[in-house]
C-alpha cells in the first residue's frame, strides 16, 4: 500500500528540512539521499553491510591493478636512534 502526504520545506539552521511522519522510517537508521537531474529527491535506507558486499564483489570482478601503477618508493635507511648494546646491560629490571 502506497502512502502519500504533502509537506512544505522549512529552514533548520543552515539546512532545509521536511517532516516525515513518525513510523515511516526507522528512528536509528541511516539514509542515502539522491537528488536526480529531473528534480526528484529519493530517500533510501542505507544498509552499510549490503553496500560493502556489493563494493567488494565489484572490486573482485575488476582486473588486477599492475604493480607499475603503485610503485613502492625507496626509503633511505634511517640511523638507529639508540645504541641498544649501550642501553642493554644484561639485566632485566
Amino acid at each position: 500500500m502506497t502512502k502519500r502526504v504533502t509537506r512544505k520545506l522549512f529552514k533548520n539552521g543552515g539546512s532545509w528540512a521536511i517532516r516525515i511522519p513518525k513510523g515511516w522510517l526507522p528512528e536509528d537508521g541511516e539514509f542515502d539521499l539522491v537528488a536526480r537531474e529531473d528534480g526528484v529527491v529519493e530517500i533510501h535506507p542505507l544498509n552499510r553491510a549490503q553496500r560493502m558486499k556489493r563494493l567488494l564483489e565489484w572490486l573482485a570482478s575488476q582486473p588486477p591493478i599492475p604493480e607499475e601503477e603503485f610503485p613502492i618508493p625507496e626509503r633511505p635507511i634511517e640511523p638507529e636512534r639508540f645504541d641498544w648494546d649501550e642501553l642493554w646491560n644484561g639485566e632485566m629490571k
